[in-house]
């Protein structure tokens, strides 16, 4: 059997790659550590649009959008009615793509 000598800045060098595995290794185990509480606290967190429930004397208050918002809004987010909006304005072009269009009530024979 060969024995091998190291030097002992090898040997220094072999202790502190260790030590680094090591540390490591254990701040791993640590930091993925699946304990109860780490679910417990998830029940803290609430949806966004309930948050100010909680909050006393306040009251929630959703805002309220006039009829022109509406339907400037409904035409942003069609293509075409966007696109004719840009030249002659959002009212003549929700009328255009979107208002009831007139019937017929007589029928020709």
């Amino acid at each position: 059997m060969v024995h091998v000598r190291l030097g002992s800045c090898t040997m220094r060098t072999i202790k502190a790659v260790l030590q680094c595995v090591t540390v490591c290794a254990v701040m791993t185990v640590a930091m993925c550590y699946d304990s109860q509480e780490s679910h417990e606290s998830m029940e803290v967190f609430i949806n966004p649009y309930r948050a100010n429930t909680f909050i006393p004397g306040r009251y929630n208050r959703q805002r309220v959008k006039s009829p022109a918002e509406l339907k400037l809004e409904i035409c942003e987010d069609y293509y075409p009615c966007r696109v004719f909006a840009a030249r002659y304005g959002y009212q003549t072009a929700y009328q255009k793509y979107f208002a009831p269009q007139p019937r017929n009530n007589y029928r020709l024979y």
